[in-house]
């Protein structure tokens, strides 16, 4: 496969889920108008949005004129905090060159279930918000049991 939209001429991945889903950016972005200059990165090289916020998703995508921070992984491994602070990326404000920030979660399954018959990004981006609505969820009642548990 020829990766043509990220910003490196080389990137590794370190599962099949981030593999698939840089795939999924780089037809994605084909479609996209070239004057928008769309553009993806995989974030192993630590991008920062600036020196006090380091951005630790997978993920950067720029589409559109809005900056998407995605954390792409195995449910079980999903980490709740982290998973809080995408959410609250979208309280930055957005400048000159872009309209703002939002942090998705794109679970291996959602991948999966896509298989390589790509959804419109509306649609890719609606069952990311509800598989992160789900994981908010079981994070909350995971925490209020154990908190339950040891009688806090």
């Amino acid at each position: 496969m020829v990766i043509e939209k990220s910003v490196y001429a080389y990137d590794k991945f370190d599962s099949y889920t981030e593999f698939h889903f840089a795939d999924y950016l780089d037809v994605l972005l084909k479609k996209v108008s070239a004057e928008k200059k769309p553009f993806w990165v995989r974030n192993q090289r630590n991008v920062f949005l600036n020196m006090a916020q380091k951005i630790l998703s997978r993920f950067l995508l720029f589409k559109e004129d809005q900056f998407y921070i995605v954390e792409t992984k195995g449910e079980v491994f999903a980490d709740h905090k982290k998973n809080a602070l995408l959410k609250r990326l979208e309280q930055i404000p957005g400048d000159e060159h872009t309209s703002g920030y939002k942090g998705l979660l794109v679970f291996s399954n959602q991948m999966d279930k896509m298989g390589y018959n790509y959804w419109d990004f509306e649609n890719s981006s609606a069952q990311a918000e509800s598989a992160f609505a789900n994981a908010a969820i079981k994070s909350n009642l995971i925490v209020r049991c154990s908190n339950w548990k040891t009688g806090l």
